[in-house]
């Protein structure tokens, strides 16, 4: 199931071309508004699945064209980077050291929204899209611990780069330790 904002912070699920509205199937979940929805519902998914699959399957929707999409978590925390792509793609001899970084949890944003830039001279802007883990519960840390693992046998974080080295990930003597 695919989960997004949309408009003023309503909770959906994607089908094809269409949203349904989850909101009012959420009400019970801790939250101050809408927008801490989607980590209540991640941390306790496995109690709502099959309700809320009930509903989508029920629904006609909205579609998506019709719709504003939303950042999808507009309350992150903290922010966690990688500075680099171990191998960059193959070009470098050598696996560089880890380099991580914070980003501010301001510059999460949605699809179509506008980038506040400060008012302050810069030389170099870089406007990248970036692929979000969000880790959330008791498990998180050893699931970043696997994807630094993957990232660490295959030479990039790339997904597609990832996605293609199945035999390569599986046959690393590290394989083991990134199932963790």
């Amino acid at each position: 199931m695919k989960l997004a904002y949309f408009n003023d912070y309503r909770l959906g699920a994607v089908t094809g071309d269409r949203i349904v509205d989850l909101t009012p199937l959420l009400t019970g979940l801790p939250h101050r508004d809408t927008q801490d929805l989607m980590p209540a519902l991640i941390a306790d998914f496995a109690a709502h699945r099959a309700r809320l699959e009930a509903h989508v399957a029920t629904q006609a929707g909205t579609p998506l064209a019709e719709v504003r999409l939303r950042a999808p978590m507009p309350r992150a925390r903290q922010i966690d980077c990688m500075a680099t792509n171990y191998m960059e793609n193959g070009t470098l001899p050598k696996a560089p050291a880890i380099n991580a970084f914070h980003k501010s949890p301001s510059s999460v944003i949605g699809p179509g929204d506008p980038m506040v830039l400060p008012d302050i001279p810069a030389t170099v802007f870089e406007a990248e899209a970036e692929v979000a883990l969000v880790i959330t519960g008791g498990g998180g840390l050893a699931l970043l611990g696997g994807v630094l693992l993957i990232g660490r046998i295959v030479g990039s974080f790339d997904l597609d780069v990832v996605l293609a080295a199945g035999e390569q990930i599986r046959a690393s003597a590290l394989y083991p330790y990134a199932l963790f």
